[in-house]
Order: C-alpha cells, then structure tokens, then sequence
C-alpha cells in the first residue's frame, strides 16, 4: 500500500463520508489517481460510496447503540490503521520493529481471538434464548461475522501491509513470536481430535 492510498484511507477515518471532490482537497492527488484508488477499495469492500459520498465500510452501528461488548470491538477495529500509522513514522529502525512485534501481538495473537470467541458467544447465546432451530445459527453467525470479524481483519491487514517492510525484513523475529503459538493450537487440536474419537 503506498503513502497515497494511505492517505485516502486516514481521510475517510478521520471523515464520516466525503464526496470525491472534498476527498481530492483533503489529500491532494489527482482526480485519475483518486479515481483508481477509490474503484479498487470499492471492489476490495473497504469502502462504500452511497449518495455520491465515500466512507469507510459500514459495518458498525452508530456507537450510542451499541453494547459494551461490541464498543470494545469497535474500537480494537478503528484502532488497528491507526496505530499502524504512527508506527509506520517511527524513525528509529529498533523502535518500529518492537512496536510491529507488539502490533502483531496486540491485534493478531491477542485480540482476534477475543473478537471470534465475542462473535460465537454472543450468536450462540441469542440463538439459545430465542429457542431457534439449528438451521438459523448459521446465518446468524454469517451476519454477525460480516458485521465485526471481517472489518476487524480487514483494518488489521491495512495496518500491517502499511508496515509489511518491516515485516518481511524482520521475518524471523515474526516467527518467533508466532511459531510457539502455532505449535500450541496444533497441540490442542491434535489433543481434541484424538478425546473425541
């Protein structure tokens, strides 16, 4: 991802919705450029354009209405492009990967787990309390999925492709921090395979 689609991205975080002509003034591209840009986060479903506006996805219902549950969620999404920036400007060459690794830590290894885990149980419990036959978990599932898990995976992956140098230049300090982690969950299901036959 390059400084200009970043550019347009922060723009329309920082915006509830810009028309194409505000979009170019803010971040001062072409209209060509802007235009290319703009197509391709429509096609890749990072953004929508409704009434001639452009805005980030929206998958999130307006904050006010939601549970603590979902703020939280929310703001662990919003927050990952964010703090992917600030990082992205880290000078010190150290600094900016210690702070990958804990990005890495924080929205992969830490949360995304959280946000699944929050995403299943919340499902299960309203299926349960509405006494729902199996054949409408699934859609459930699907829509709750489409509303919080895909947005969150979609701000994590900008976050680090905005720092995917560092990654892949740092690639075996990643590691170390993901193969132990691997190797568990493949422990766990190896243990749960081999109880339930």
């Amino acid at each position: 991802m390059n400084e200009g689609e970043m550019r347009v991205l922060n723009a329309l975080m920082r915006n509830e919705g810009l028309t194409f002509s505000e979009l170019k003034q803010e971040v001062k591209l072409s209209a060509p450029v802007l235009s290319q840009y703009l197509k391709r986060f429509e096609l890749d479903g990072f953004i929508d354009k409704t009434a001639r506006k452009y805005s980030l996805r929206k998958t999130f219902i307006s904050w006010e209405k939601l549970s603590d549950r979902e703020q939280a969620m929310r703001f662990l999404a919003s927050s990952a492009p964010i703090l992917a920036i600030k990082i992205h400007r880290i000078k010190d060459e150290a600094k900016r990967l210690m702070m990958v690794k804990e990005f890495i830590k924080l929205y992969v290894m830490q949360s995304a787990p959280l946000m699944v885990s929050s995403v299943i149980g919340h499902c299960l419990d309203t299926w349960l309390d509405k006494s729902e036959k199996l054949d409408t978990l699934l859609p459930l599932l699907n829509n709750e999925a489409k509303n919080w898990i895909v947005p969150y995976v979609q701000k994590v992956a900008l976050g680090s492709a905005l720092n995917i140098k560092e990654i892949i230049k740092n690639k075996k300090a990643i590691d170390s921090i993901l193969d132990p982690l691997i190797s568990e969950a493949q422990k766990t299901a190896e243990l749960i395979q081999t109880e339930t036959l």
